[in-house]
């Protein structure tokens, strides 16, 4: 696809074509056309500006957003989220990428309340 294409219209006729009604954490065809759309729109926008900084893991099977975390502010796997915000947020993502879903979900979540996430240097929890 070209970035001047009708990408709502591709990714519809893409779902019809494959019969999709569920995945990326949607139940249904118009959910699955909007993710193939929004991940259409990242693709045209990555390929034509320069990374922010470099990435430290590669994409994971292409479902991870890889500009989640421009700021630099947030350790994938890692990170805590206050208890009101969490339970504002909840989390009904059953995918495999549902802490990315749950992520993203937070971040809207703290731009609605003019807030933002903070970083901080230091070993909250470790696991194997």
């Amino acid at each position: 696809f070209e970035p001047t294409d009708a990408l709502p219209s591709l990714a519809a006729a893409f779902v019809r074509e494959h019969r999709l009604s569920r995945g990326a954490g949607c139940d249904d065809a118009d959910c699955v056309a909007g993710a193939l759309v929004d991940a259409m729109r990242d693709a045209v926008r990555r390929a034509s500006s320069p990374p922010v900084r470099p990435r430290a893991l590669p994409p994971y099977s292409g479902h991870i957003d890889t500009d989640l975390d421009t700021q630099g502010d947030v350790d994938i796997g890692a990170f805590l989220v206050r208890t009101d915000l969490a339970q504002a947020v909840g989390f009904p993502w059953t995918h495999h990428a549902a802490d990315f879903a749950y992520l993203r979900a937070v971040r809207a979540e703290l731009a609605r309340r003019g807030l933002r996430a903070r970083k901080i240097n230091q070993t909250l929890y470790v696991h194997n």
